[in-house]
C-alpha cells in the first residue's frame, strides 16, 4: 500500500470514530437528561474550586508605582482588593503611611471608578468592617489583626480571600512580616484552601492560590514600606518571605 493509500485510510478510519464517538455523546447526553445542544452555564468565580480560577492574566494590573514612591497626596501604597477572583492591587497616597492608614483604607472598600473596572472586596461593607490591628516587634514582627463578626463569619471561600487581601496590604509593610488573627479576643484559624485551618501567623506564601502571576514571581523579595521613616522616598527595602 502506497503513503498516500495509508494516509487516505487514516483520514477515512479517523472520520468513522469521530463519528462514531460523536453518535455516542449524544446517546449519553439525551439518557442523563441533558440536551446535546444546550447552550453552557457560565459559573462565578466563587463556584470554581481553589487553584482552577484561569482568569485573563490582563484584568489583573501589574503594579507600575513603586510603594514608597511619590504620589498625588503623597508616598504610594497599596491596597488589595479582588479582580476576577484573584488579588489585585490598587494604590492609595498619603504622607505617612501606615499598617493603620492601610488597614483602614481596605475596609473602606473600592472606589466608584474602582468598581466601575470589576474590582471589588471580599469584606462585608455593609456595615463596614471593623478591624483592630496590634503590631509586636522583634526580628519577625508580627501584626495580629482582631476581626469583627461579619468577617468572621463568612464562608471559608470568602473568608480565604478576605484574610489575603488583609495579609498582602500590611506585609507590604517592612514592620510586618507575618499576620495572625482573632475573633473575641481568641486566637482565629486561617481555614486555608490546603484543608489546615491554623491558628499560627500566615503570610503571602499561604494566598498563593489567589495571587496571579504577575505578583507571584517575587514574592519572597519584594520592596516594603519602612513606617517609621516614610516621609523619605529611599527607605523602602528587600522584605524577605521565609517560605514554611
Amino acid at each position: 500500500m502506497t503513503y498516500r493509500r495509508k494516509l487516505y485510510k487514516i483520514i477515512s478510519d479517523s472520520k468513522i470514530f469521530v463519528l462514531l464517538t460523536l453518535a455516542t455523546a449524544t446517546v449519553i447526553l439525551s439518557s442523563c437528561g441533558i440536551p446535546p445542544n444546550s447552550p453552557p452555564t457560565p459559573l462565578s468565580v466563587r463556584e470554581i474550586p481553589f487553584g482552577l480560577e484561569t482568569g485573563p492574566e490582563t484584568a489583573v494590573p501589574t503594579p507600575k508605582t513603586p510603594v514608597g514612591k511619590k504620589g498625588p497626596a503623597g508616598l504610594i501604597f497599596y491596597i488589595y482588593f479582588i479582580d476576577n477572583g484573584l488579588l489585585t492591587p490598587v494604590t492609595r497616597s498619603t504622607e505617612n503611611p501606615s499598617p493603620a492608614i492601610a488597614l483602614k483604607e481596605l475596609e473602606l472598600g473600592p472606589t466608584i471608578t474602582e468598581e466601575g473596572n470589576n474590582i471589588t472586596t471580599a469584606l462585608q461593607l455593609d456595615p463596614q468592617p471593623n478591624l483592630s490591628l496590634k503590631i509586636t516587634g522583634g526580628n519577625d514582627p508580627i501584626a495580629t489583626v482582631g476581626l469583627d463578626t461579619p468577617t468572621a463569619s463568612s464562608s471559608p471561600i470568602y473568608l480565604y480571600e478576605e484574610l489575603g487581601q488583609i495579609v498582602w496590604t500590611l506585609t507590604q509593610f517592612c514592620n510586618i512580616t507575618a499576620v495572625k488573627f482573632t475573633y473575641g479576643g481568641k486566637p482565629f484559624p486561617a481555614y486555608l484552601p490546603n484543608g489546615t485551618d491554623p491558628t499560627d501567623p500566615v503570610n503571602r506564601i499561604d494566598y498563593l492560590e489567589i495571587v496571579p502571576n504577575q505578583l507571584a514571581v517575587n514574592i519572597k523579595h519584594f520592596s516594603c514600606i519602612s513606617p517609621t521613616s516614610a516621609k523619605n522616598t529611599n527607605t523602602t527595602r528587600r522584605h524577605k518571605i521565609v517560605s514554611k
